[in-house]
């Protein structure tokens, strides 16, 4: 096993550990004992916000302290594979770690905001129609409970995934190690790409040479969320960056590309 195959399972072992399944039952039970006993009532949206924000909290709070609790585990694997590069030790106080454990967060916050104003707005619709309970369970079963769970857990493994590549390349910075090759399970390059499969992906794999400085990544858009050097090709993203300490850059030289995925610009790295 390769490191990269060996750093690739240690993160997949810590994000297994996150779920927002049995929290967010906690909060819909909640929800709906709030709602049988009448206590749900509002004239518009911002209303039923206010009602449903004490109620989410919570659980989001909770998933919150479980995403938080993997950097220190993230730091561990990384400077434990990657001692050879250095011998200091990334810390979640170096810059880049910083800033991104705090962008980390903002994102969860925007998604809980987000997520109260879509629930908040299906109890004010179930409301509005005189609903019972139980047809307010239903509407939550066709239209809310699996997205909201879905999208919780997809945000917490790659913001998590995303903190561990960053310390991997705070590792690589503090070694002077300036090249990485993008690594990971192939891609369809051709014909009907796998739906897992993220544009930027798929055009670097296109490519045979996937080394690149870190200046030409941090150039790199995914279309989804940045910076690639932590979230390379987007959401659920299962490549990684690997520091390449014996790349020598001798006749290096890369164009970025930008193509239209959908209605989002992607932008990738080509070796020339």
């Amino acid at each position: 096993m390769t490191r990269a195959e060996q750093y690739r399972d240690e993160m997949d072992r810590l994000v297994e550990r996150l779920g927002f399944r049995e929290a967010y039952d906690v909060f819909r039970a909640r929800l709906f004992d709030q709602a049988s006993r009448g206590l749900l009532t509002g004239e518009n949206i911002r209303e039923i916000v206010r009602q449903i924000e004490p109620l989410f909290e919570p659980a989001a709070a909770h998933q919150l302290r479980e995403i938080e609790k993997q950097y220190d585990d993230t730091l561990t694997v990384v400077n434990g594979l990657y001692r050879d590069l250095t011998s200091v030790d990334a810390t979640r106080d170096l810059s880049r770690v910083a800033t991104i454990e705090r962008t980390n967060r903002t994102r969860w916050g925007r998604y809980s905001r987000e997520t109260v104003g879509f629930i908040s707005k299906q109890v004010r619709e179930s409301l509005s129609k005189n609903e019972t309970s139980k047809q307010l369970a239903a509407r939550f079963e066709q239209s809310v409970d699996g997205k909201v769970v879905k999208f919780a857990d997809t945000l917490a493994r790659t913001i998590v995934k995303g903190h561990g590549q960053e310390c991997k390349n705070e590792k690589a910075r503090l070694g002077g190690v300036d090249f990485f090759t993008y690594v990971g399970p192939p891609v369809v390059t051709t014909g009907i790409p796998s739906t897992l499969s993220h544009r930027l992906c798929i055009e670097l794999y296109r490519s045979r040479k996937r080394t690149f400085s870190a200046g030409d990544i941090d150039q790199m858009i995914n279309g989804q969320i940045k910076p690639v050097r932590a979230f390379k090709g987007g959401y659920r993203c299962r490549h990684d960056w690997e520091p390449d300490p014996f790349y020598s850059g001798k006749d290096y030289k890369v164009t970025m590309i930008t193509v239209m995925d959908g209605k989002r610009e992607v932008t990738f790295g080509r070796h020339v």
